[in-house]
């Protein structure tokens, strides 16, 4: 820009200009807008002003001058429901600009928007003051969200496992979502390593059963996820009945907490005995003594009846000695 244009710019700013403080009439405006209507800038025309704005946005005092000038008065503000309402009742029966141009931006520009976001979110991610600041916004509204029982049972619920289900198996069938460590070389831990993370994670689970806050928490997710018995569970209630009528209720939907796990069974009649059942898919590879461990310093005595042991004609015996055994002691 020529020095002399630079001088004229800055003596017509402000109350210099003689336009200063006035208003179109209407009636300007529309001839304006008639005079404009159907006009079309050339391919070269439009490169022009792109190289102009992008040389313009490269001067650092520039882009800072223009982001400080631009309105951010209603940043943190909410619209009132009566805007809103008003609003909404302004734009009915408006034609949107894009409709019936599908995919305004072509394959080409769609993936450099998608680059360019990507750069800038990772830079943004990469300072320490944004990042605590996400999580902590994101871990503040989950909170908020898991502390409602609707939306705990809301995400929970068995259709919605069914669901989660099909589309995670479908999206690997699919080949649209692959194994964790994607292009990383696997870390193969040695059993050493990964029998201490399991201590490290099972001493921090006993210090948060420690807390009474936690376990009322867990108690009450427990009760609002598993409310029903299992089919398996089912079936064993049903044969707790008919073998040891009135002996044996359910208590697998967290009314029992002991030593931070939850039976499924336990006496009712005042004796400390508790059968557990063992999903032949969920508990494959645990160790059944390990439960029985678990329970046996609060004095309970432990049956484990594994799924597959309901089709066994001697499960009822196996049930009834059990329950005689103890019965004896």
């Amino acid at each position: 820009m020529a020095e002399t244009e630079k001088i004229e710019r800055q003596t017509m700013r402000g109350k210099n200009n003689p336009f200063f403080g006035k208003r179109h009439s209407e009636e300007a405006k529309l001839k304006m807008s008639q005079a404009h209507k159907g006009k079309k800038f050339s391919e070269e025309h439009k490169r022009r002003i792109g190289e102009a704005n992008k040389k313009a946005w490269m001067n650092e005092e520039y882009k800072q001058r223009m982001l400080k000038s631009r309105p951010f008065y209603f940043r943190g503000k909410k619209l009132s429901e009566e805007t809103r309402r008003k609003l909404s009742k302004a734009c009915m029966g408006r034609v949107p600009w894009n409709k019936g141009r599908g995919e305004y931006l072509s394959k080409e520009a769609r993936e450099r928007v998608r680059q360019g976001v990507k750069e800038k979110m990772k830079e943004h991610w990469a300072d320490p003051t944004f990042r605590e600041k996400q999580v902590s916004l994101i871990r503040e509204t989950m909170k908020q969200k898991w502390a409602d029982p609707a939306f705990r049972l809301r995400m929970f619920t068995p259709q919605h496992r069914k669901n989660l289900s099909i589309s995670f198996k479908a999206s690997y069938r699919n080949g649209r979502r692959t194994p964790k460590y994607k292009g990383k070389p696997r870390l193969d831990l040695s059993v050493e390593a990964k029998r201490k993370i399991g201590e490290r994670a099972a001493q921090r689970l006993r210090e948060l059963w420690k807390d009474p806050n936690y376990q009322k928490q867990m108690v009450e997710l427990t009760c609002t996820l598993w409310k029903t018995p299992t089919l398996p569970e089912k079936q064993l209630g049903e044969m707790l009945q008919t073998v040891c009528p009135g002996e044996y209720r359910y208590v697998g939907d967290g009314s029992l907490i002991i030593g931070g796990k939850c039976p499924d069974f336990a006496n009712c009649n005042g004796e400390r005995k508790i059968i557990e059942m063992f999903g032949d898919y969920w508990h494959r590879g645990e160790i059944p003594q390990d439960r029985i461990d678990t329970f046996k310093p609060f004095g309970f005595d432990t049956l484990i009846v594994w799924e597959h042991e309901l089709k066994d004609p001697q499960l009822p015996q196996k049930i009834m000695a059990f329950h005689k055994l103890q019965a004896k002691k």
